[in-house]
């Protein structure tokens, strides 16, 4: 059913609020006692309206009369989001008058954007995982395998050529130009970080220039009541990612519920403390993450979300400095949709479905920052109408995997920095490209099947270790 729109508030509009939101506390507290944490107030009347100072932050809110406190002196202010009004005035404030500006606005508010529930699964959901992802490649899903990689397929034996001799000399420590640096950030010594808050680490890895000039003024033009600030974003993102942390609550209304928690039902938590369900969601539905016009020439179904990756990486690309070691590998953003774009199937991944992204992340010290990653565009990789791809790699003349390896690494290149990876991506033209432009990779090697990697003698190499102790 359609969420009814909020009234307009006004002097001498009537409504109801939160005792717990109602400024200042004390009176309040004096009133309801034990009560005061769980009571709501009716008919609650509203003389003005302006920005005071409440919870150390200028806030615009309703300044109001509670019929049971009889103090004329007294005059309460409520946060305009947690205020809710049921009997509308005669005059509006000016600011909360209907207008064509808010028509358009809420008209450009996305359905699931505002759904409060979870997604119908249209995912095959057998006992059988195996019979679940061979259904979905027949329907054209894409799926990440262990098959082998295709540069390294060939028919042809490997040459084994040389000998065996035990390295004297490793060339990327008689390069006098290569050490074993730490990991490091531009603007702050490891030392200051550590005396950090870990909310002011966390920022540290956020595009904030990004946030402040693209994702936040886009969002308001498409959000009803106060404009979003970097503050509150943060809240937002924040309740977002504390939900994430739980399984099994099936409707974003129960972080709201006023019944009691019960640790049979419902969510384990509330949110209202940190901000009200009518601002999470108005939130929800408005928030937009480029200010970029869609292509008309081609479909980029990524539109929405690319320019924020880039952003990302390019912050962490001038802030950031890896240290010599490097671990680049695959995570899963899971959907419950087949039909999201770059939908793919990773089915060595605990949860196998959604979309793919390579990071890599920082793997020295203990400091595992991600300083870069790449959402795997599949077959919905846009292209333009003459066939040519529509945001063309720097380096399209490599291999698949090859180009993958030197996309990732493209920050380290020239620095002779280790890359450590599985064994998906030991692919000798992809080692052997990522050192022509100054990184050392090394993967694990692995037999497919019946393929070692290519120009590897895999079989040569277990026949000569087979008679050798560990540590020989």
């Amino acid at each position: 059913m359609a969420r009814s729109k909020k009234k307009a508030a006004g002097i001498g509009a009537v409504g109801t609020c939160m005792a717990k939101f109602i400024h200042p506390r004390a009176p309040i507290k004096e009133a309801l006692r034990k009560n005061y944490s769980k009571h709501r107030y009716e008919n609650l009347l509203i003389v003005g309206k302006g920005t005071h100072r409440i919870n150390k932050k200028d806030q615009i809110a309703y300044e109001c009369r509670i019929p049971s406190i009889p103090d004329d002196n007294i005059v309460f202010k409520i946060v305009c989001s947690h205020f809710t009004v049921t009997q509308s005035p005669n005059e509006p404030f000016a600011d909360e008058r209907t207008s064509n500006t808010t028509t358009a606005c809420t008209t450009n508010i996305n359905d699931d954007r505002a759904s409060t529930t979870n997604v119908s699964r249209n995912l095959p959901n057998s006992d059988n995982r195996a019979e679940d992802i061979a259904r979905l490649r027949e329907e054209g899903i894409e799926v990440d395998d262990e098959d082998v990689a295709p540069e390294n397929i060939t028919n042809e034996p490997t040459a084994v050529t040389g000998r065996w001799e035990k390295p004297r000399t490793c060339p990327r420590r008689a390069d006098i130009n290569v050490r074993n640096i730490e990991g490091s950030w531009k603007s702050k010594a490891w030392s200051t970080i550590k005396e950090m808050f870990r909310f002011a680490v966390f920022r540290m890895c956020m595009p904030e220039d990004f946030l402040k000039t693209v994702l936040i003024p886009e969002t308001n033009k498409h959000l009803e009541g106060d404009k979003l600030t970097l503050s509150e974003l943060y809240k937002w993102l924040g309740c977002r990612f504390f939900q994430a942390c739980f399984v099994g609550v099936s409707s974003q209304t129960a972080w709201w519920s006023a019944k009691e928690i019960d640790k049979f039902e419902g969510a384990p938590f509330r949110l209202n403390d940190v901000m009200s369900w009518s601002r999470f969601n108005a939130i929800d539905k408005a928030i937009r993450y480029t200010n970029q016009p869609a292509p008309t020439d081609f479909e980029d179904k990524f539109h929405d979300v690319r320019q924020m990756i880039d952003a990302f990486n390019n912050h962490m690309a001038a802030n950031y400095l890896p240290s010599w070691l490097s671990c680049l590998d695959e995570s899963m953003n899971t959907w419950l949709n087949k039909y999201c774009p770059g939908f793919m199937v990773v089915p060595r991944k605990p949860h196998p479905y959604g979309n793919e992204y390579h990071t890599i992340a920082d793997g020295d010290k203990g400091s595992p920052i991600m300083w870069r990653m790449k959402l795997q565009e599949g077959k919905d990789r846009p292209k333009k109408s003459d066939g040519s791809w529509a945001f063309p790699s720097p380096f399209e003349g490599h291999t698949k995997t090859a180009k993958l390896m030197l996309e990732m690494t493209e920050p380290i290149h020239g620095t002779g920095k280790v890359v450590s990876m599985d064994s998906g991506f030991c692919v000798s033209a992809g080692i052997l490209a990522m050192h022509s432009v100054g990184v050392y990779g090394q993967a694990l090697v692995k037999k497919r099947g019946r393929y070692w990697p290519k120009d590897v003698p895999g079989d040569y190499i277990d026949e000569s270790f087979a008679q050798k102790e560990l540590g020989d």
